[in-house]
């Protein structure tokens, strides 16, 4: 072979030998511990990279082995270094982790604790506390930057996925950073008139119950009962019209009280709740989900928003191009709001509303004839969000000016 292939050739040997070698090597002492069959693997890719680096020398300065024997010394060495690999690897790893571990324990970045431990250090050889002390520094961070998102999902591991992996001290800690994070909200809250005393303690209750686990979520238990029925009194209210107004058409109710349009009213009250709750705090933060049922999840807070629909004495009338074209069953509602924890009440107040005296809104063409006893009930659901904002303590949104009915 010409001299300058020759050189080539074995330059090349050279290069990937070192390059092979390098890799192996590391891969051999980090990994080997994981049994003969990965040993043997990396092993192969080591002895490799040193037949390839060996050839490549020796080829600048006289003629190769037979390659025979080299192969041979190779296979020979391959079996002797997968045999001592998990020895050496497990050795290896245990006198790395307390180098590794120096490093990082006292930090509070996460970068550090992937880069100079994790990567560092196989599982099996990290110390115990390494699950909680990486969690801290990973809260820390994200106390830092008002990351509730990073924060709850380092309480669904420490506190409901892998508890046994994580001790008092990181669940302490994840605690004390959501509640770092509640009191830069409750910074922004604005004194309101409508707070109610005994409601905002028990709200303050409700903050320190999810701070004390971040997982738990607010559970929004809605029930609406009753609705609207002809009264004795009717005739006699009748009787006393004025003739023009004794033959207005009364107007159905429909499916204003159903079971679809409470579902959708405990919707619009969660909404009302949520958006309140997001002006505070990072979005999300509070978890407001709509219970399926009336049990309770334990651990979780309920809110119990409960709702009965009274027909009172009267009617109102509804008009239609400045017209009294019918006339619409008068109606109140008795509202009652609760906190509940395991069983335990925290906090409640009732309210009475008559919606139809307060309310503006809107009818169309295509609306069914009961739109407008919807309409009221949407109203008096998204009045009574708002005063149980304001009794908290925050600061509700103002009312819509008007309303329209809502599928």
């Amino acid at each position: 072979m010409p001299a300058k292939p020759r050189l080539i050739v074995n330059l090349f040997r050279l290069f990937m030998g070192f390059i092979f070698s390098l890799v192996g090597i590391q891969l051999y002492i980090e990994s080997s511990w994981e049994g003969v069959g990965v040993s043997a693997f990396f092993a192969f890719l080591l002895v490799l990279g040193l037949r390839w680096g060996l050839l490549g020398m020796l080829g600048l300065v006289r003629a190769l082995p037979p390659r025979k024997k080299s192969y041979g010394a190779a296979l020979v060495g391959m079996i002797g270094l997968a045999l001592i690999g998990p020895t050496l690897s497990t050795n290896y790893q245990k006198s790395n982790e307390p180098v590794a571990w120096k490093k990082v324990e006292s930090s509070k970045d996460p970068v550090l604790w992937q880069m100079e431990y994790a990567n560092k250090v196989a599982l099996p050889f990290r110390r115990k506390e390494y699950r909680s002390r990486e969690c801290e520094a990973t809260c820390a961070a994200a106390l830092a930057k008002n990351n509730f998102s990073v924060l709850r999902a380092q309480a669904q591991l420490a506190f409901v996925t892998s508890p046994n992996e994580y001790d008092d001290q990181c669940r302490k800690f994840i605690s004390e950073s959501w509640a770092k994070l509640q009191e830069e909200g409750l910074k922004k809250v604005k004194p309101t008139k409508l707070a109610d005393p005994q409601l905002t303690e028990a709200f303050q209750q409700v903050l320190e119950i999810l701070a004390a686990n971040p997982t738990r979520k607010v559970q929004l238990h809605y029930t609406a009962q009753g609705g609207l029925d002809k009264l004795p009194e009717d005739k006699a209210f009748f009787a006393n019209l004025e003739p023009k107004y004794q033959k207005l058409p009364i107007i159905p109710t429909g499916e204003a009280f159903g079971a679809e349009s409470h579902k959708r009213r405990a919707g619009q009250v969660s909404a009302a709740l949520r958006n309140s709750f997001n002006a505070v705090w990072p979005e999300g933060m509070m978890e407001i989900s709509l219970a399926s049922d009336s049990k309770e999840t334990p651990g979780d807070v309920n809110f119990w928003v409960e709702a009965q629909v009274r027909r009172i004495k009267g009617f109102y009338t509804n008009s239609e191009d400045n017209k009294i074209n019918a006339l619409l069953y008068k109606c109140e509602v008795i509202w009652q709001f609760r906190i509940t924890q395991d069983g335990r009440e925290i906090g409640k107040f009732g309210f009475r509303s008559e919606p139809a005296k307060h309310v503006s809104y809107s009818t169309y063409k295509d609306d069914p004839d009961w739109a407008v006893y919807s309409i009221i009930m949407d109203s008096a659901a998204d009045a009574f969000a708002r005063l149980i904002i304001g009794r908290l303590g925050l600061t509700p949104p103002p009312l819509p000016e008007k309303y329209t009915f809502v599928k």
